[in-house]
């Protein structure tokens, strides 16, 4: 489903109507959740499951355009953050799509533009994304002191866009993915969970 989502998105770049006013923007993203890993290791000469998360604080970056008015690309970064003591060992970083199915997609304009229209209003949109993540989680005085993974990952997102002015958007968004190839008896399976806010803001920034 989220590599169709994907593909269907990037058909869209070459079929769809073109946006005239769609500037490269950057969205910074918070929120809670974490990711981790879940993996077997041997610990004197026994077969353990360790399960590791860092959270529950999860930033991102992204740069995304629009290709049409109802689809939008993205590069994404995120990262799981622990807050005592302040660690972050995994990351997940890949392509994303969003289909906005209700209604199209807000555009957002530099704050110099003089000629737009801002309509207020919500604007639903489901996503799917894919990527590679990879992350090592240290615990100290633990008999595992180091777990790492790393793998291909596809994963899900569900948001709203609001248009709350001409060079900003809030996005409420919950993410969800993890490695389907990975399992805890090979390289370790890893997962993300997130639900936060983006701001989303034009290129060049303006405050």
């Amino acid at each position: 489903m989220m590599v169709g989502l994907l593909s269907l998105g990037l058909l869209g770049a070459v079929t769809g109507a073109p946006v005239q006013a769609s500037p490269w923007t950057v969205g910074f993203f918070a929120g809670f959740g974490g990711q981790g890993i879940k993996k077997n290791v041997v610990v004197e000469d026994q077969v353990v499951t360790t399960e590791r998360s860092e959270g529950p604080l999860v930033l991102g970056l992204s740069l995304e355009r629009l290709v049409n008015e109802r689809w939008a690309l993205a590069i994404e970064h995120r990262r799981g953050w622990r807050i005592a003591p302040l660690s972050s060992g995994v990351g997940f970083t890949g392509l994303s799509g969003r289909w906005y199915y209700l209604r199209d997609a807000s555009t957002l304009v530099n704050a110099n533009a003089t000629n737009y229209a801002l309509l207020r209003t919500w604007s639903p949109y489901v996503g799917g994304a894919m990527g590679f993540a990879q992350g090592t989680i240290k615990r100290e005085r633990n008999p595992v002191p180091s777990t790492s993974s790393s793998g291909f990952y596809v994963g899900i997102k569900l948001g709203l866009d609001y248009h709350y002015r001409r060079d900003l958007l809030l996005r409420p968004e919950i993410n969800y993915s993890l490695t389907p190839l990975g399992t805890p008896e090979t390289s370790g399976e890893m997962s993300e969970f997130s639900l936060g806010l983006t701001l989303q803001m034009p290129i060049p920034l303006s405050f």
